[in-house]
């Protein structure tokens, strides 16, 4: 056992070391990090709802990992501010950028079907009316590219891609001729 000399601060070990000598019984005292990655890697999150009162219980069946808690935290911060006229005031260009990423976060947490086309519907609007060229330009974007790989629906993008090839091609940034060229080979690896 360490003397509490060495250890003024009470140290997680010497506190473990004290009490296993008192008791007489092998102590270990597990740290927040033990306790999150055990319930999150762990797939645990159950008993951390129920038995410590943290976080929500999802009932969709599907385990939830790290990244899709934080993502799922992330969408609802967004839509909490989207929800509230005043949060943009005088930010408009922001109002399209947080629609941008709510529509990408439903996507990548394949929320149901109706909400991320809803999300993206929504993106499109903000930026149609709020947004500069670009955000308009990666709503689109964004919409046609989640039809050919998240909803595998090549007509939305073929009715879609005259309108979207005149709109990019009327730029001269590389980043919006990336939205091009990268919508392109995705419609080419789903003809092959």
């Amino acid at each position: 056992m360490r003397n509490s000399s060495i250890c003024p601060r009470k140290s997680t070990s010497c506190l473990e070391d004290e009490l296993t000598a008192k008791y007489g019984i092998q102590v270990t005292i597990y740290d927040r990090s033990w306790i999150v990655k055990e319930v999150i890697e762990g797939e645990r999150q159950d008993l951390a709802y129920n038995y410590l009162g943290v976080g929500r219980l999802l009932e969709d069946g599907r385990p939830l990992g790290p990244k899709d808690y934080s993502r799922t935290q992330q969408l609802e911060d967004i839509e909490k501010e989207l929800g509230d006229p005043a949060a943009y005031v005088g930010m408009k260009m922001q109002r399209v950028t947080e629609a941008l990423v709510a529509a990408k976060l439903s996507r990548e947490l394949e929320r149901p079907r109706h909400e991320t086309e809803g999300r993206l519907g929504r993106a499109i609007r903000v930026a149609e009316s709020d947004g500069t060229f670009h955000q308009r330009l990666e709503a689109y974007y964004e919409s046609l590219c989640t039809s050919v790989w998240w909803f595998d629906e090549i007509p939305p993008v073929n009715a879609g891609y005259t309108a979207f090839e005149t709109m990019a091609l009327s730029s001269e940034h590389a980043t919006d001729l990336g939205f091009l060229a990268t919508l392109l080979q995705h419609l080419a690896a789903c003809r092959t």
